[in-house]
C-alpha cells in the first residue's frame, strides 16, 4: 500500500482495474493468439480473424474484423504457453451488433472437464476461465450451425476479478493530516471509472 498527499490542483483519472495489474500474469498468456474462423469442423483449413499482438489492458477489448468470408466454426487458440487461456469470447455478426453469435461449444476433449473447462469462454461470465491442462494446445469455439459473418470479437483475458467492473461499487478515499476521509463513492460505468481528484504527490 502506498499513501500520497493531495494537493490543491485537480486531475482527470481514468481507472480500467482496482489495484495494479504487476500481478496479473494471466493477461500476458493471450499475447500471439489467434481468433479464427473455418468452414472445416477439424479447422483443417482456417482463417486468422484476429491475432492478439499486446498484453489485454481491460475487462473487455472490442475488435472490429474485416473479413468477407462466413464462417461456420470459429474458435479461440492459445499461443504457445498460454494453456489456452481466456475468459470470455463473443462472435458477433456484425460491429454494430449486442448479442453474441451462438452455437455448440466446442474443444479438445482434455479441455471439457473441471472448474476450468473450455464451457466458461462462452458462459457469459468474466469471472470465470478457461485453462488448458497443457501449457500448449489449449481451444474454446463454436460451432454456429451454418455459416454466418464475423463483423467483430469481443474477449477478456483470465484475470483475477481485478477490473473495472460495470455496476460494482467503488470508493476513492485520501489521507489528509493523518485521516482518513472518504472522497468518492461510485458505480462502475461500462469498464472504466473516470472521476476529478486532488493531483497526488
Amino acid at each position: 500500500m502506498e499513501f500520497y498527499e493531495a494537493r490543491e490542483e485537480t486531475e482527470d483519472v481514468v481507472l480500467l482495474s482496482k489495484f495494479g495489474m504487476l500481478g496479473e500474469f494471466f493477461l500476458g498468456r493471450m499475447v500471439n493468439g489467434v481468433f479464427e474462423g473455418s468452414n472445416s469442423p477439424s479447422f483443417k483449413q482456417k482463417d486468422t480473424l484476429l491475432l492478439i499482438r499486446e498484453i489485454p489492458g481491460r475487462l473487455c477489448t472490442m475488435v472490429k474484423t474485416d473479413s468477407s468470408k462466413a464462417y461456420r466454426y470459429v474458435r479461440y487458440y492459445g499461443p504457445v504457453g498460454g494453456y489456452g487461456n481466456i475468459s470470455e469470447a463473443g462472435f458477433y455478426s456484425s460491429a454494430n451488433d449486442t448479442v453474441p453469435l451462438a452455437g455448440k461449444v466446442l474443444g479438445p476433449e482434455d479441455g471439457a472437464a473441471g472448474d476450468h473447462s473450455y464451457f466458461n469462454v462462452f458462459d457469459g461470465h468474466t469471472d470465470t476461465s478457461y485453462d488448458y491442462p497443457f501449457a500448449d494446445g489449449g481451444w474454446a469455439g463454436l460451432d454456429l450451425g451454418e455459416r454466418k459473418h464475423i463483423g467483430k470479437i469481443v474477449y477478456t483475458p483470465r484475470n483475477r476479478d481485478n477490473f473495472v467492473r460495470k455496476g460494482d461499487l467503488y470508493e476513492l478515499w485520501v489521507c489528509p493530516a493523518n485521516s482518513h476521509v472518504r472522497l468518492f463513492t461510485f458505480q462502475g460505468c461500462a469498464e472504466t471509472c473516470a472521476f476529478v481528484t486532488p493531483r497526488l504527490e
